[in-house]
């Protein structure tokens, strides 16, 4: 039974392998025949998912190149991605070269028919050229009938009379890659029609970088957390989790969690670095600043010359 594979699991075409694979889990439920669904629809069910299972199993990790390709015949292009999916890997769809079709706008001539143009200097303009002895006549082969000659290529294929395509495939990005490396897609029928090479640019992340083979987290501890010590929030690889900051945490300190961090080539994981940075709000209630200021009396009578450069 033909139809969208797509549509009968009730996922969109950019949906991951787990969507797929969980749409059909909680179908094949409902249209089990043993439990009383619609026999056809279960084995349209069942056709859908196996035709979308090699689908995406012909979705294999893409090569990992550490050098730019050299001369050959390939498309260079590059894939920006975030600091998590370089970290983790990723699905993403991505736009490829596909086969060549003839330019509309030009209909293959390779000119610009909306050109400059001059009078065909072997016709005179008449389109047509008469053969030995004045009898007959045939169609120019140099303006091709138009008397004219059109002189500005094609803008659109630049003169080439024919136009790549583009078509959309989905790649599985391997975790450890890293910034200045080139994604290897060769070509093949469901992929693209020419060998493409992604260079990897890293999207810049104020809260989230890279640093060697560990990954480094910015934390904002209100200041009298840092004082008194509490929990915060931190946002790790695996979603956001609260920790304990010890009083009187220091400007700038670091907490190492062993193996958090991002991926590496070789299957291990490198660090995750939480650096605690102290946060002071814009604005303070009355009553805020009023506790601020008996505070500031009180440790100012107990260390307040800590701060002076002693004599």
């Amino acid at each position: 039974m033909e139809g969208d594979p797509f549509e009968v699991l009730g996922v969109s075409p950019r949906a991951s392998w787990e969507e797929v694979r969980r749409a059909y889990l909680r179908k094949v439920k409902d249209l089990h025949p043993d439990r009383g669904g619609d026999p056809e629809r279960y084995i349209a069910l069942q056709e859908a998912y196996e035709r979308l299972k090699e689908a995406y199993q012909a979705r294999r990790l893409v090569q990992v190149v550490r050098e730019r390709p050299g001369r050959g015949d390939y498309f260079l292009s590059f894939v920006e991605l975030t600091v998590r999916e370089v970290a983790l890997g990723a699905e993403r769809w991505v736009k490829v070269p596909d086969e060549f079709i003839l330019c509309g706008y030009c209909g293959g001539g390779g000119l610009d028919p909306q050109g400059q143009k001059r009078l065909c200097d072997w016709c005179k303009g008449e389109g047509l050229i008469a053969e030995k002895g004045g009898i007959y006549r045939h169609v120019c082969p140099r303006c091709r009938g138009e008397g004219e000659i059109w002189l500005d290529p094609c803008p659109r294929c630049r003169g080439k009379g024919q136009l790549r395509r583009e078509k959309e495939i989905m790649i599985t990005i391997p975790a450890g890659i890293r910034e200045g490396d080139f994604l290897f897609i060769p070509r093949s029928p469901d992929g693209p029609a020419i060998d493409v090479f992604l260079e990897v640019f890293v999207q810049k992340d104020e809260r989230l970088f890279l640093e060697g083979e560990d990954l480094v987290c910015r934390v904002r501890v209100p200041f009298w957390k840092a004082a008194l010590g509490g929990r915060v929030k931190v946002e790790t690889l695996e979603g956001f989790e609260e920790i304990e900051v010890p009083r009187g945490l220091p400007p700038g300190a670091r907490l190492v969690l062993n193996q958090r961090g991002p991926f590496r080539p070789d299957g291990q994981r490198g660090n995750l670095v939480l650096q605690f940075e102290i946060w002071f709000p814009n604005e303070y209630s009355t009553r805020a600043l009023r506790l601020l200021q008996e505070f500031y009396e009180i440790m100012e009578e107990e260390y307040g010359g800590v701060a002076r450069t002693e004599q």
